[in-house]
């Protein structure tokens, strides 16, 4: 499922990266798009975005998180790049012009504090030797990260029943943020971790 959603989101803005700006997300945002600082966030935020988002699912694959190999700890560092030094710095620049309104901007701000924290965590847990709860921070990061899908699927569902376009893409990240935390929480529970003597580490359904 997870694995789904991330080429999902993948397959939807590698288009982005394009010189073309007739997309509509970068056409609502044209007074934007114009200033270079606010053009290279997005840019940086969506390729660092992709990067995280195909790195993650096959962190959690037992082929390669299996006694936590030379694979998993280069896949697990090029996760940590992609969203402390860039998916979370870009998302901080972006999120106070959010579109949504205080609403949406506040939604936003949320979930790029709940991806450093997790991710934090998570790399804190690591170098404890906390194996478990190390695995267990780095699924709720994930899941934070796959928010970008749930929003486009809540929005095609908002948009729909909500008049107001502002307030309709408000409450769709309104409720990828509870989504992503509510599924971060539910994979914890439903995945178990073999941990022994600290450094394996294998994570299964």
């Amino acid at each position: 499922m997870g694995a789904a959603l991330s080429l999902f989101v993948v397959w939807y803005v590698v288009p982005y990266l394009s010189t073309d700006r007739n997309y509509l997300f970068l056409v609502e945002r044209e007074a934007l798009t114009g200033k270079r600082l606010w053009y290279a966030c997005f840019y940086l935020h969506v390729l660092a975005g992709c990067v995280a988002l195909l790195a993650a699912p096959l962190l959690l694959w037992s082929g390669v998180s299996r006694g936590g190999g030379r694979l998993h700890r280069l896949l697990g560092k090029a996760y940590l790049l992609a969203v402390l030094g860039w998916v979370v710095p870009t998302g901080a620049g972006m999120a106070p012009f959010a579109k949504g309104g205080v609403p949406g901007r506040a939604a936003f701000a949320l979930l790029v504090l709940f991806l450093a924290g997790h991710t934090l965590l998570g790399l804190r847990a690591l170098r404890r030797g906390e194996v478990r709860a190390h695995a267990r921070w780095m699924i709720r990061s994930y899941a934070v990260l796959l928010s970008a899908a749930m929003f486009r699927l809540a929005y095609g569902w908002t948009r729909e029943l909500v008049a107001d376009g502002e307030n309709a893409y408000a409450l769709a990240v309104w409720i990828s943020l509870a989504l992503s935390l509510l599924g971060g929480q539910f994979a914890c529970r439903s995945f178990k971790v073999a941990d022994t003597r600290g450094s394996a580490l294998e994570i299964y359904p």
